[in-house]
């Protein structure tokens, strides 16, 4: 019996670890995705000065990311339960240090998409395993909050850019910059190991009748049963959301500073509030999700993002940018938090691994699109103007659809996955 499993009956030493694991699993966030993909528009400026390639050449790097993702997310769903998943987490963890690092003496086009390739493929190593295991272990009334929270990970690492970047861009190089955040994100691997290492979930547990039948329950969905239950509208918000709020947050660094001319600085100012503010906002926007409902809560936040678009349409002056990284960082990591909510508390249990794999080769699909059309319609038109515009209309179509969504419910789940589940996902059940 691993220590997780001997914990979970003693609700005190169970809920510290399940603390830490939460603790540690944000910081992986924040690394994978706030250094490995949302580092590289603060900084592709002066990249793209020194080792030459344009606006087209970002919208590709941005994009080819994404196949890394997709990859990553149908392979992770299929390793999780045969190496553990928390070997996936600290594997990715590593790989994603050893990437930042190798970014720092990357010289061409070619090798920056390679290693992007790999970040990508990071993101969704990390993340899709986490989430299996926090569905099936987090109380039903708690799972929006605590998938909040960890994909809020992901605007710790935005904060952190906004403070590192300035810095590094204006006394240092960005080459240093990329070593500084691979050296953290190796710190926080080695973190993530010794927690998994001490908790014994690195190991696979051996089989029991109740873990058996916990993955018949995950296993029985098969393709056929996941499309009759009808997935086809989450699919095509988070393919929506992709192609949306991802180029969002991936040009606002150039935007403000092509478009805008505000300085590194100021850039870096908007970076940290759209950080600060996902640090809170994640677990806040979960909180109201698990209160009003998750469908309601999802429509909230694009109404957000979209006033957030027509902020830096249509607004002049510093006061409107703070206002845009106000609304959007409030609003950004909820959504993604939102969508997995919405899954585990409408569709029945077997089916929803397969529903949320969908889910995440959708965002990848609508991530690739969207990043690389941003690019390429910045370097046909000279400007950005069109493509925010853009990111606007799709906002104001994914409210919309958000209505025809099912009511999502808010009583406890009729079928929880049984409690031993937990240690074939390699995580304690969390008290909230």
């Amino acid at each position: 019996m691993t220590l997780a499993a001997e914990k979970t009956k003693d609700k005190g030493p169970g809920r510290v670890l399940a603390v830490l694991i939460v603790i540690v699993f944000t910081c992986v966030i924040g690394a994978t995705y706030g250094f490995g993909l949302y580092l590289l528009p603060a900084v592709v400026a002066e990249m793209k000065a020194e080792i030459g390639f344009d606006y087209t050449a970002v919208g590709t790097i941005t994009a080819v990311s994404q196949i890394g993702f997709l990859a990553a997310a149908l392979l992770s769903g299929v390793l999780a339960p045969r190496l553990s998943a928390a070997v996936v987490i600290v594997v990715s963890a590593f790989l994603c240090a050893a990437g930042l690092f190798a970014l720092s003496f990357a010289d061409s086009l070619a090798v920056i998409a390679m290693i992007f390739v790999v970040l990508g493929a990071c993101t969704a190593s990390a993340w899709t395993p986490m989430v299996s295991v926090i569905s099936r272990t987090i109380p039903f009334a708690h799972r929006a909050k605590a998938l909040g929270l960890i994909a809020s990970g992901t605007n710790y690492g935005v904060f952190l850019n906004g403070l590192l970047v300035p810095y590094f861009l204006t006394r240092q190089h960005w080459r240093d910059l990329w070593e500084i955040t691979a050296a953290l994100t190796f710190l926080i691997s080695i973190a993530c190991l010794l927690l998994m290492a001490w908790s014994g979930l690195l190991r696979r547990q051996p089989s029991s009748p109740a873990q058996d039948t916990a993955d018949q329950l995950v296993q029985s969905g098969s393709l056929k049963e996941v499309l009759a239950a009808r997935p086809m509208l989450v699919w095509a918000i988070m393919f929506l959301s992709g192609c949306s709020s991802i180029p969002f947050l991936n040009y606002f660094s150039l935007f403000l500073q092509s478009e805008l001319g505000l300085s590194v600085e100021v850039a870096g100012q908007a970076w940290m509030l759209i950080g600060l503010l996902g640090m809170i906002g994640g677990v806040t926007v979960g909180a109201i999700g698990d209160h009003i409902g998750v469908r309601a809560t999802l429509a909230l936040m694009y109404i957000l993002i979209l006033t957030a678009a027509l902020c830096l349409l249509f607004g002049t002056g510093l006061a409107f940018v703070h206002c845009a990284a106000f609304l959007f960082g409030i609003a950004f990591n909820g959504v993604f938090g939102l969508v997995p909510a919405y899954v585990t508390k409408t569709y029945k249990e077997n089916l929803r691994v397969g529903i949320f794999s969908g889910c995440n080769i959708f965002l990848g699909l609508g991530s690739m699109l969207g990043n690389f059309l941003a690019g390429w319609g910045k370097s046909v038109t000279g400007s950005f103007t069109g493509v925010y515009l853009a990111i606007a209309a799709i906002l104001a179509l994914l409210i919309f659809l958000c209505s025809r969504l099912h009511r999502d419910t808010t009583s406890p789940d009729p079928h929880p996955a049984p409690e031993n589940a937990v240690a074939e996902l390699g995580g304690p059940a969390l008290v909230l």
